[in-house]
C-alpha cells in the first residue's frame, strides 16, 4: 500500500500545481537527515543519564527507594532501550512524574535537574532548530519553483516523446 500511494504521489508531479509540494516534501526529508542524527544523539545522551539514575536508584543497597523513576509497565524492566523510548516520549510531551519525589531518594535533585534540562533542551532548542530548518527549506523551494517546473516539463517531454 505504501508503494502504491508513493507512486500516486510521484505521478502528481505531472500537474504543475503539485510540483511545489512534492519538491517541498523531498527537500524537507533531505534536509532533516542531519537534524535527525543530532536529535537522536541528544535523546541517547539523556537516555544514558536516565538509565544510570534508574540503575543507581534501584540497585543501591543503601537506598530506601527501589522503584524506577518511570513506573509505567513499559519502563519497569529498566533496560537501555526503555530509557531511549522514555526520552523519546518525553520529547513528545508524554511523561510520568510519580516517582520523582519519593522520600529517601538522595538523588531527587539530580533527577529533577536532568528532567528539566532534557525537556528544555529537546522541546525548546532542538525543535526550534527543526522549525528553522523547515522554514529555510520552504524559502529555498519557493525560490526555485519556476526552475523546478521547467525542469520537470523538460524531463517529462524527454521521457515520453519516444512514445509518439
Amino acid at each position: 500500500m505504501i508503494l502504491i500511494w508513493g507512486t500516486f504521489v510521484f505521478w502528481l508531479r505531472l500537474f504543475e500545481n503539485y510540483v511545489l509540494y512534492i519538491q517541498l516534501i523531498k527537500q524537507t526529508v533531505i534536509d532533516m537527515v542531519t537534524f535527525l542524527s543530532l536529535y537522536f544523539g541528544v535523546l541517547f545522551l539523556f537516555a544514558a543519564v536516565t538509565w544510570t539514575l534508574n540503575f543507581v536508584r534501584t540497585n543501591d543497597p543503601d537506598s530506601d527507594v527501589t522503584e524506577p523513576l518511570y513506573n509505567d509497565e513499559i519502563f519497569a524492566t529498566g533496560g537501555k532501550a526503555n530509557s531511549v523510548l522514555n526520552q523519546y516520549l518525553q520529547s513528545l510531551g508524554d511523561w510520568n512524574l510519580d516517582n520523582f519525589s519519593k522520600a529517601g531518594d538522595k538523588d531527587a535533585g539530580i533527577d529533577w535537574m536532568c528532567f528539566v534540562s532534557a525537556t528544555m533542551f529537546v522541546n525548546v532548542v532542538v525543535f526550534n532548530m527543526l522549525i528553522a530548518i523547515m522554514g529555510d527549506t520552504f524559502d529555498r523551494v519557493i525560490e526555485e519553483k519556476k526552475t523546478s517546473v521547467l525542469l520537470l516539463k523538460v524531463r517529462m517531454l524527454s521521457e515520453y516523446t519516444h512514445l509518439f
